[in-house]
């Protein structure tokens, strides 16, 4: 094996690793996002449309924070601190 032949090897079994990493990073937020809307819909009922996307573009931390504070909240109006 030549060295440009070993260093396309070594890269692309690099970017399968970040793949998988990314991959596993993207599940973890969708999860996330899964069990926000449920636990806010169990609470409050029905979620406005625009409410579920937004909690959709937020990132882990956040929707874990989200989620950690469910007992806290009042209404939805409490959550809108965290999604803007």
């Amino acid at each position: 094996m030549t060295l440009a032949e070993q260093l396309r090897a070594e890269g692309r079994e690099e970017g399968r690793k970040e793949g998988r990493v990314e991959g596993r990073k993207e599940g973890r937020v969708e999860a996330l996002v899964e069990t926000a809307i449920k636990l806010l819909t169990k609470k409050f009922g029905s979620l406005p449309e625009e409410f579920k996307i937004k909690l959709s573009k937020l990132d882990a931390a956040t929707l874990e924070v989200v989620i950690d504070n469910i007992f806290e909240y009042e209404s939805l109006e409490d959550v809108k601190k965290y999604i803007g």
